[in-house]
């Protein structure tokens, strides 16, 4: 009964951004159902645990027998399923990723910020839909996705708007709203984004945008020069 009302909470924790309150959106679906994988297992456990503890009966040792005979079927398929989950289009990163975003790290400034391609899981979680999602690893530097922690932050209302705006770009292509959230670079991985439009495909030919960086299919933009 513990174990059911806890997924239960965790279930009604993942719907909280539906209320539009970003102090109580700290989770989202995603990551409930990463770790559903505890009162589960631990379910599990407690139901085994209670069917070996008995003494032998008739009932008992059919109940032993279906639990065994499904965990190893619940073995057997899902590995099947999970060795089969490496999706190669959400493996964004690429040799051509690296070497830009070293060359981001030896040529911009610590306190950058760069646009990304983006799209929302929810309206409260932007994600990256490509290598640009890993600048802040590869090159620690701030990009307008987020991360399942982002809604901890004291900043994390600016962030989220922050992130609107590159939403707002695809549509629009208004470099000056970038600017006004405090963006200055603009990021295209050399896979094609996975979920989004490609930001790249806004510029045009705008004042105050350079190409700074143009390698195996990487585009780097400078944008809003202060």
């Amino acid at each position: 009964m513990i174990v059911l009302v806890w997924i239960l909470c965790l279930i009604g924790f993942s719907q909280l951004y539906r209320l539009n309150i970003y102090v109580i959106a700290f989770t989202n679906i995603t990551a409930i159902l990463l770790i559903l994988y505890l009162p589960i297992g631990i379910g599990w456990g407690i139901i085994w645990n209670t069917l070996f503890e008995k003494k032998d009966s008739g009932i008992v040792t059919q109940m032993r027998t279906i639990a065994i005979v499904f965990l190893v079927l619940t073995g057997v398929v899902t590995y099947y399923f999970r060795i089969k989950d490496f999706e190669p289009q959400r493996a964004f990163m690429t040799d051509a990723d690296k070497a830009a975003m070293e060359w981001i790290k030896a040529n911009t400034n610590q306190e950058a910020v760069f646009g990304v391609n983006t799209n929302f899981l929810n309206p409260t979680m932007p994600y990256g839909t490509d290598a640009g999602y890993w600048l802040p690893v590869y090159a620690e530097r701030q990009t307008t996705a987020l991360t399942l922690l982002s809604s901890l932050s004291d900043d994390y209302q600016f962030e989220l708007e922050r992130a609107k705006a590159i939403s707002e770009f695809y549509k629009t292509g208004d470099i000056s709203l970038l600017c006004d959230y405090g963006i200055d670079y603009l990021y295209s991985g050399a896979k094609d984004p996975l979920g989004s439009a490609d930001i790249i495909e806004k510029i045009g030919t705008q004042s105050g945008v350079s190409l700074i960086y143009d390698r195996d299919r990487v585009k780097i933009y400078r944008i809003c020069e202060r």
